[in-house]
C-alpha cells in the first residue's frame, strides 16, 4: 500500500464531486490521477497565459474524458512539449491525448 501526503488526499477530495463519491471511487489510482493534473500545470510555466489557459482546458478535458488514465506528468508533460514544438492548433493537443 502506497502512502500519500494529506496534500495529495486533499487533491483527490477536490477531484470528486461528493464526499460519497470520494468514499465510492478511493483508489491508489484515483489519488494518483488527481494529483497528476496539478503537477503538470505547475510544471507548464515556459508558456504564456493564453497557452496555459488553453493547455489547461484541454488537460482538464482530456482527463474528464479518461485519456489520461494512469498517465504519469512526465507523459502527459512530453505530449504538451510534442505539442509546442509542432505548433499545431485546435483539437490536436486533444487528439495527442486520446493516444498516447
Amino acid at each position: 500500500m502506497k502512502a500519500f501526503t494529506i496534500e495529495q488526499i486533499r487533491n483527490y477530495l477536490k477531484s470528486q464531486d461528493s464526499f460519497g463519491d470520494a468514499l465510492y471511487n478511493l483508489s491508489e489510482d484515483k489519488i494518483e490521477l488527481a494529483n497528476a493534473v496539478p503537477n503538470v500545470i505547475n510544471h507548464i510555466n515556459a508558456f504564456d497565459d493564453t497557452e496555459k489557459e488553453y493547455i489547461i482546458s484541454i488537460i482538464e478535458l482530456a482527463e474528464e474524458k479518461g485519456y489520461l488514465k494512469e498517465k504519469s506528468v512526465t507523459e502527459i508533460l512530453d505530449v504538451v512539449k510534442d505539442w509546442k514544438e509542432e505548433g499545431e492548433q485546435g483539437e490536436s493537443l486533444l487528439m495527442s491525448f486520446q493516444y498516447m
